[in-house]
């Protein structure tokens, strides 16, 4: 019933944001509403960086989707965070979600992390997921200029072990030693969301951190609910606003089977706290 009700009430700004204005006139409303073409740039290199687990440097790449003939010179960015279990996985994954968000105003960002070997170092998966994230939005950072995208507004969202990846990446202070490419830069953001995952280092969340959205299915039997509890609470006992979207039966394939319902919940999360903030 909480997710039903959680989902209901997204609707609310869309229909807002489609309401006629004095004229008469419907006025489309950036970030909420899609009335862009989206275009990507596929492959671009955010760092190359040692892989224990593979004793191979990992050359990470990013795939940028923007909305196209855009002309707004200060645009909010989300980079998202595939998952895979650390051992799989790619950025192209996060196709579907990236273009529902340029297309909305957003310049989305898919990110590749690297992975490690099944058999060996697999301890590795989520603290290079975490690090490399964090490397991947001081990336961005610098490219703000040349994206136009307005620093205080990155958001980080992911799926799965994608979830310990912006998880980790904006709770987890200690990740940076595991990728210091471009170490002056901050790689604090404005939003997090999490599909299914889960933080580590629950003594690392501070208040003051960014807002989160924590979305997982109560019958998840590979990263069990009680996780999401546990971050739950973690999260309000240290002052980080949290709101939650549980599904009482859905297991850990909820971004397939409620990726329809999830999409419009992160957006209203975002545009209420991170671009109406």
């Amino acid at each position: 019933m909480k997710a039903l009700l959680l989902i209901l009430a997204v609707s609310v700004p869309s229909l807002v944001s489609l309401s006629p204005t004095p004229t008469g006139e419907f006025v489309a409303v950036r970030y909420i509403d899609s009335t862009f073409n989206v275009l990507i740039t596929h492959d671009v290199s955010y760092g190359d960086v040692l892989n224990l687990s593979t004793n191979h440097v990992d050359d990470v790449q990013v795939d940028i989707y923007e909305p196209a003939g855009d002309l707004a010179l200060s645009r909010a960015a989300i980079l998202w965070v595939h998952g895979g279990g650390f051992t799989s996985g790619d950025k192209s994954e996060m196709e579907t979600m990236c273009r529902y968000y340029a297309s909305r105003g957003y310049v989305a960002i898919a990110v590749n992390y690297r992975l490690v070997r099944p058999a060996g170092r697999q301890n590795l998966g989520a603290i290079y997921a975490g690090a490399d994230t964090q490397a991947a939005v001081r990336w961005l950072r610098t490219q703000a200029f040349n994206l136009r995208i307005d620093t205080d507004k990155i958001a980080l969202c992911g799926n799965s072990s994608g979830g310990y990846a912006v998880l980790g990446a904006a709770y987890d202070q200690a990740l940076e030693v595991h990728n210091q490419n471009l170490p002056d830069i901050p790689f604090d953001v404005a939003a997090c969301v999490d599909i299914s995952g889960r933080l580590y280092n629950l003594p690392s969340m501070e208040h003051g951190e960014a807002p989160l959205l924590i979305n997982h299915g109560m019958q998840d039997l590979v990263v069990p609910f009680a996780y999401a509890l546990e971050l739950e609470t973690t999260a309000i006992s240290a002052g980080v606003s949290c709101e939650t979207n549980y599904y009482p039966l859905e297991g850990h394939t909820l971004m397939r089977s409620k990726c329809d319902d999830i999409m419009p919940v992160i957006l209203d999360f975002l545009y209420r706290r991170m671009i109406e903030e």
